[in-house]
């Protein structure tokens, strides 16, 4: 493995699944080659002497520590550091390689600021830490690296929702605008800080079905949020970084408007009994309950769920007007990913 994969994966602790690695090309003076040259031609002259070959007094053990001490060190770092400048962008954050340590990594999400006034390089500042960036070190394009910064708001410009995803194995770098209403905006804005992926809309890319809802919360006898146990992120999600679809950590989904048109409890014999449709009955019945089967028509809008609680079902049908999922992180590949055991 490059070495600096085995220095971003000591920092990160694991591998990313992907990555670009730009190498620096930055080249070195060739003065320093030749003072090594320089140090190589007298230690060859030296031994000659040793040896009886040539009869000189001029190289001493004396002046060849002197000539080690002026002509190696300083050429020889001065190499390592112009070399070691290796830059790695992953689909989380920044990494660039050190000379005596692993290096310095700073996720997107943590960039405060970023200084270009020198067009030829760019300093990027997240938390206690900074990353000094030098253009013209690398032969690969950092617009990549440029297109995150502006969208992070680093160089001037308003904050803007952002995807950094690989296909193919190549970087992309997109930017996307939320469309939401000024209610689902004031529900995006209330959860915001609790969800670290917070989307509104792509309902048929974040699959509910085998999720447990664990707590529901009416919010203006309009608007429900549900607390779920997982959901299962499709890789056409611009929240997933994966090229599969992947389980996520506790998640809730948010209803904007939503009207319950039909809810029925079936026990166990298979009879129906009728339930009253409004929110308030969801909590009642629906609550730790564990969506089995939904059925999505995305052009009205209406969701056909039923609900197992128990030996009980709960059969449920609800239409609504814009919908919010969110969740903090991935938990592995969903079930269906899976591949079964040989």
């Amino acid at each position: 493995m490059n070495k600096t994969l085995i220095k971003l994966k000591r920092v990160l602790g694991a591998m990313p699944e992907h990555y670009k690695l730009y190498h620096s090309s930055r080249r070195v003076n060739k003065q320093a080659y030749v003072l090594l040259s320089l140090f190589i031609v007298s230690i060859i002259i030296y031994i000659l002497e040793l040896l009886g070959v040539l009869e000189t007094d001029i190289f001493t053990p004396a002046f060849a520590l002197f000539l080690f001490i002026v002509l190696v060190p300083g050429p020889v770092l001065y190499i390592v550091i112009t070399k070691r400048q290796n830059l790695v962008l992953t689909h989380e954050g920044i990494f660039k390689e050190r000379l005596w340590k692993n290096g310095i990594y700073i996720p997107y999400e943590a960039i405060t600021a970023a200084d270009n006034a020198l067009r030829s390089e760019v300093i990027i500042y997240g938390g206690k830490q900074k990353i000094r960036i030098d253009y013209t070190h690398y032969d690969d394009d950092l617009k990549h690296l440029e297109d995150i910064l502006t969208y992070a708001g680093a160089l001037g410009a308003s904050p803007m929702r952002y995807v950094v995803s690989f296909v193919d194995n190549t970087l992309h770098v997109e930017g996307f605008k939320d469309n939401r209403d000024e209610e689902s905006e004031t529900l995006f804005n209330r959860f915001i800080d609790t969800y670290r992926y917070l989307t509104p809309g792509f309902f048929d890319d974040v699959m509910v079905y085998n999720a447990e809802i664990t707590a529901i919360e009416i919010i203006d006898h309009r608007h429900i949020a549900w607390s779920l146990s997982h959901v299962d992120v499709t890789p056409n999600h611009p929240e997933n970084p994966h090229f599969n679809a992947h389980k996520t950590d506790q998640a809730v989904v948010i209803f904007t408007t939503m009207r319950v048109e039909r809810l029925e409890t079936i026990d166990e014999n298979g009879e129906v009994s009728p339930k009253p449709s409004r929110l308030k009955a969801l909590v009642d019945y629906v609550n730790a309950g564990v969506i089995s089967e939904i059925n999505h028509k995305v052009e009205h809008k209406h969701v056909d769920m039923l609900i197992t609680h128990g030996v009980e079902r709960i059969r449920m049908q609800f239409t609504y007007k814009e919908f919010i999922a969110g969740w903090n992180g991935f938990e592995g590949l969903s079930w269906f990913e899976q591949k079964p055991n040989a």
